[in-house]
């Protein structure tokens, strides 16, 4: 239930300080660790930005020049 909940309010906008008031957290790490979307989007914005950075070096990559190739 804590995880859910720290997650919905999360998305729904509502400031940390308002969730954890709620919850009876005295620190954003608490509502971090239970917070399992944002931990799962991290991980995978690190993965699709680490493909990126791999394809940038790539000889037909427009943003570094690869126009016309």
């Amino acid at each position: 239930m804590r995880r859910t909940f720290v997650t919905l309010a999360r998305n729904a906008g509502i400031p940390d300080r308002d969730i954890m008031a709620s919850g009876g957290w005295s620190s954003v790490a608490m509502l971090d660790r239970y917070d399992r979307e944002r931990a799962s989007v991290e991980r995978h914005a690190g993965i699709a930005l680490s493909a990126w950075l791999e394809d940038a070096g790539s000889a037909n990559n427009m943003v570094f020049g690869g126009f016309g190739q």
